[in-house]
């Protein structure tokens, strides 16, 4: 917050139904502290009904002074770190999009096996950026170490507000779309039946997994993390169709949560509005509020927002592409990092020293080149005045050979 009076916005937001923005609360306080986040959350603890071991999820940008006051007062709370801001941490050291397509196949790997496989790639390519995210615990921001006892699987906390659309099905718009792709990747699996409650469903040569749809779950653990049936539970379900067995479609496997009838439960209800300042009653209370002390700013005051580390990057710019970030190169000693005016190396010495036997070896071919249209005219002239004429040719400088020989040729004709 800018002004006279400036401070901190803290905010609390969650994801509905249709991934789309639920605001939960709002404080403003001082500054992003210990404290401040401290009472923060033990307001929002009480307004929600939360206790130290309440079954939630937060997801956090980490920042020093949240990081202790969630452990503290909800210390059984599921804590994830958004995956966004460590790639921004790490943009700062490690540039290039190569380190973003490594960072989010580890964190999108939804088993340990392929955790591993991906972080040995990450390895592979640089040593020290994988010693620098191994500092930060898998349990926070891959899915294949999550609990799995929420409902949503998300990896970032920048939620953006999506386009309300209509819905037939029992699906909200957003969760049709998701299982509606998840529905045709399901028909090219082969599945197994073993004769109880397990299936094996093989998809290609290599993938092979299991399915148990009385646990509601699979191998691949993305039914477990994300509550919506995977593709493998799927093809399960059309398996046990096609066999005649009733199993109802396969939205009905969905989680409770991702129904349409959830959503418009949660807009249900509803915000009554609020009269004017002028109507509002005045307070019995003696204390009055001041507003609280606040010391002057060093240095001049910061006027743009701070951008993070991938919105400063801008290849893109008015359909053009930036030259901002990119190295120079010299066209004369061939070096990065300056230009020719600015060059210093070896081929600017033998540049310089070309460059006026260049001038000088051009002069005399424009001399003989005008010389025969002209021929009369020098005559007359070396004619009238031969002393100017013998004291501008002690006075020239003799560079080359051919200079003097077509000074010497001049008073003869």
């Amino acid at each position: 917050m800018k002004g006279n009076y400036p401070g901190q916005i803290l905010t609390v937001v969650s994801v509905d139904v249709n991934n789309g923005i639920y605001h939960v609360a709002y404080g403003i306080v001082e500054s992003e502290s210990k404290e401040s986040w401290t009472w923060f959350l033990s307001c929002l603890g009480e307004d929600l009904d939360l206790e130290a071991n309440s079954n939630f999820t937060f997801i956090t940008d980490r920042q020093k002074g949240l990081l202790p006051a969630l452990k503290d007062l909800f210390h059984a709370a599921e804590h994830r770190y958004c995956v966004r801001h460590i790639h921004d941490n790490m943009n700062l050291i490690f540039k290039g999009s190569q380190y973003k397509e490594l960072l989010w196949k580890c964190a999108t790997t939804t088993t340990k096996v392929h955790f591993e496989r991906a972080n040995d790639e990450f390895k592979g390519y640089n040593r020290m950026a994988h010693e620098w995210l191994r500092k930060i615990p898998p349990k926070y921001w891959s899915k294949s170490h999550f609990l799995g006892r929420t409902n949503c699987d998300l990896l970032i906390n920048n939620i953006c507000e999506i386009v309300i659309e209509k819905s037939q099905g029992p699906l909200t718009p957003t969760m049709t779309k998701i299982f509606n792709a998840i529905k045709e990747k399901a028909s090219r699996c082969v599945v197994v039946w073993n004769g109880a409650d397990l299936f094996q469903v093989n998809e290609g040569r290599q993938n092979q997994v299991v399915v148990n749809l009385t646990n509601k779950s699979c191998t691949c653990r993305k039914w477990e993390v994300s509550s919506i049936p995977c593709k493998h539970a799927v093809a399960c379900i059309f398996n046990m169709t096609d066999n005649e067995m009733q199993v109802g479609l396969p939205e009905d496997w969905v989680h409770q949560s991702m129904r349409l009838q959830t959503w418009k439960t949660i807009y249900s209800f509803k915000i009554n509005p609020v009269p004017g300042r002028q109507f509002w009653a005045k307070s019995q209370v003696p204390t009055r509020l001041i507003p609280p002390y606040i010391p002057p700013q060093v240095g001049r005051p910061c006027k743009k927002r701070k951008k993070s580390a991938g919105e400063v990057t801008e290849m893109v710019k008015d359909g053009k592409l930036t030259r901002k970030g990119g190295t120079v190169t010299c066209c004369k000693c061939g070096q990065k990092g300056h230009k020719k005016r600015s060059c210093k190396g070896p081929g600017s010495t033998s540049a310089s020293a070309s460059q006026p036997a260049r001038a000088s070896a051009s002069q005399p071919a424009s001399a003989s080149a005008s010389q025969p249209a002209s021929a009369s005219a020098r005559a007359s002239a070396s004619a009238k005045q031969p002393q100017r004429a013998t004291s501008q040719v002690a006075s020239a400088p003799k560079t080359t050979k051919n200079v003097a020989a077509s000074v010497k040729k001049t008073p003869t004709r």
